[in-house]
């Protein structure tokens, strides 16, 4: 009977030194997630600004062109829109800080604690 209860013993105690190993590996592999979330969540939020700073980038350049073809043949009636460019530049922008920045042209106070309007990622 001795021999069973010690046997008992060692089994639990192995047990016990399992669940504590258990414990901090799920502790670990928590916040290695919660890292590569982050991670993800920036690269997602920089791919959107700057596909947003690319597609602008290319809307102003083919304006442009186009405005230049016009005065070449001497269509100077045809100016260029560039309060239209605004418009369409605002209604892309995925986050509050390009709204922000392009209305002010400085990045917003993030210390207000309002995170709804602060740059949040948008997932599309």
């Amino acid at each position: 009977m001795r021999e069973i209860i010690e046997a008992f013993d060692e089994v639990n105690k192995e047990n016990e030194k399992n669940e504590k190993k258990f414990i901090e590996t799920s502790k670990e592999v928590v916040v290695e997630i919660n890292l590569s979330i982050t991670a993800l969540q920036f690269q997602d939020r920089l791919t959107q600004i700057l596909g947003n700073l690319s597609n602008n980038i290319d809307t102003v350049t083919n304006s442009l062109h186009q405005f230049n073809e016009n005065y070449i043949v001497g269509d100077v009636d045809k100016a260029v829109n560039a309060l239209n460019w605004n418009e369409q530049f605002m209604q892309a922008y995925t986050t509050a800080e390009e709204k922000q920045i392009h209305i002010n042209g400085n990045v917003i106070d993030e210390s207000d604690g309002d995170s709804a309007d602060g740059g949040d990622v948008v997932f599309l």
